[in-house]
């Protein structure tokens, strides 16, 4: 009800990619829903807006009287992703797990170094990387141990590059809650079915596609050398069409 995607398939072990919306549609967060078991799911969202998703998700909760609790573990929980051709052989070094069982959206929980850990595989970035969920305690411990493996630590900005050239949005960037899934490409995380699934924001989507999209988010792709910049306009024969996300 919450959430965009239609969960009540998800299985045990799997990670499935949603978004949280406002009553007009726009997007408040997307984020990877991890099932635990089959009375616990852990959301993994965007840093920016945790404390947003938290506070409407428990509204939500509070407002149709849900059975369910929400716990607030950002504070003790560190993810690092793990990227590169040599991701899977690096960290196998350090994994108790055999890594090539994780499918891709799955992931096991199973040590690394020592320290237990969720090890995914969602390819959020646009690589076919590893993600680390662990205790935030021992992160610089285990960063160590990537370090003394091999693994060079990077910025986030190298993320940004990945997700760039895979086409993937940007929470900030590419939407926002101003932008709807529709607009920012992002159909696939939505479950139109069974259309009795009233989820927050359907109604407005649904106006939206009564009345036709007037924007949406499009590549662009340079003919020759330049830069392009978030904010820049873009011009079509003199005349204003869009904006560089």
């Amino acid at each position: 009800f919450a959430l965009t995607r239609d969960l009540s398939g998800q299985k045990t072990g799997q990670v499935k990619l949603s978004a949280l919306l406002n009553d007009r549609g726009g997007i408040i967060d997307d984020l990877t829903v991890y099932k635990m078991a089959d009375d616990f799911f852990m959301l993994v969202t965007n840093a920016t807006t945790q404390e947003a998703d938290f506070q409407r998700i428990q509204a939500i909760l509070d407002q149709k009287k849900f059975n369910c609790r929400m716990e607030d573990i950002s504070g003790k929980t560190g993810k690092l992703d793990l990227q590169g051709p040599r991701a899977e052989e690096i960290l196998q070094i350090l994994a108790d797990a055999d890594l090539k069982s994780i499918r891709f959206y799955h992931f096991v929980e199973s040590p690394v170094a020592g320290i237990p850990a969720i090890i995914s595989r969602s390819g959020y970035t646009g690589e076919d990387g590893i993600e680390i969920t662990l205790p935030a305690s021992q992160a610089i411990d285990f960063i160590n141990e990537l370090v003394g493996a091999g693994i060079s630590p990077i910025g986030i900005g190298a993320r940004d590059t990945l997700r760039l050239e895979a086409g993937f949005n940007l929470y900030g960037f590419d939407m926002n809650e101003q932008i709807s899934p529709l607009v920012a490409g992002m159909n696939n995380v939505i479950s139109w079915e069974p259309s009795s699934r009233n989820f927050i924001g359907r109604r407005a989507l649904q106006a939206q596609l009564d009345a036709g999209l007037n924007e949406k988010l499009v590549g662009l792709v340079l003919e020759e050398r330049g830069v392009l910049r978030a904010g820049q306009p873009v011009r079509i024969d003199n005349n204003t069409s869009g904006v560089i996300t």
